[in-house]
């Protein structure tokens, strides 16, 4: 006989509580939860399945401080879970970080900085390491902008509101031919707005910008489209109106070579240009 101490509430799962202590759970959840992925159901199901092999209903029990008494084979059939459970995990995580042909381009850059660790009969965590020279909080990897001033918010890419340049809003991508921002363009934009908060400019503009693909008017217009659509986001996220203008640029000005499906992905963007600070 083996026994498990549990301090869980109520109609709480045994699989629960072991992705809780283990310090999966809090990592995977806010990763799914910005895609749209409603993880709790998958743990409900998967708690179900644990449920099934121990042979026992903890649906209605109140195990607030209980001790869960397993046999040796049941102990074993616990632990025989953790495959399909990593694995299912691990779907999780790959739907999550996978290109999704649906949308125009995947994303550039991963949503967290971690990398879990499943190993047969234990399920652990290991915090992703980098080196981060201007302590910005982009690995240099990805840092476009590798001297960034101490303090100052930055963009995806590493790189802050500095000049009349334009600043590619990398990772913020729209559905196939629309204008209908994805869960992680919404993600993202939230930490664009914190940059613009804090910088001094008084009129920004946000230029849309898409490859040679099909019709050149059409694109104009998809382009200026889009830029209006993150204008609106942003001011949803308290930018003042005043402080934002949009222009579509259409195929002109391309940043990469059309004639790869990589540089067309990197020519379909919205960029962020300052046009006035503040005297």
């Amino acid at each position: 006989m083996i026994t498990i101490s549990v301090c869980v509430p109520s109609h709480a799962g045994v699989l629960r509580e072991l992705l809780t202590q283990t310090g999966i759970l809090n990592i995977v959840t806010p990763v799914t939860t910005a895609v749209g992925i409603e993880l709790d159901d998958t743990v409900t199901s998967l708690d179900g399945a644990v449920s099934g092999v121990l042979g026992v209903d903890m649906s209605g029990a109140d195990m607030m401080g209980a001790e869960l008494n397993l046999t040796s084979e049941q102990s074993s059939d616990l632990l025989s879970m953790d495959t399909p459970v990593t694995s299912a995990l691990g779907t999780i995580l790959s739907s999550v970080f996978a290109p999704a042909p649906a949308f125009d381009q995947p994303a550039l850059i991963p949503l967290v900085n971690l990398d879990p660790v499943f190993d047969v009969g234990q399920i652990q965590t290991q915090t992703y390491q980098c080196s981060d020279g201007d302590g910005d909080g982009v690995c240099d990897q990805d840092d476009q902008c590798l001297k960034t001033p101490v303090g100052i918010k930055v963009l995806a890419n590493g790189c802050y509101l500095d000049g009349p340049r334009g600043v590619a809003l990398e990772g913020v991508f729209f559905a196939n031919d629309s204008d209908q921002l994805t869960i992680p363009a919404q993600q993202i934009l939230r930490k664009v707005a914190e940059v613009i908060k804090q910088s001094s400019a008084t009129l920004i503009e946000v230029g849309g910008y898409t490859d040679n693909a099909g019709d050149a008017e059409y694109n104009l217009r998809l382009s200026a489209a889009r830029a209006a659509t993150v204008r609106e986001y942003l001011i949803a996220q308290g930018i003042q109106q005043a402080r934002l203008e949009t222009k579509g640029y259409g195929e002109s000005s391309p940043r990469a070579d059309n004639t790869s499906d990589k540089g067309r992905a990197l020519n379909r963007r919205v960029e962020l240009r300052i046009v006035k600070r503040a005297q």
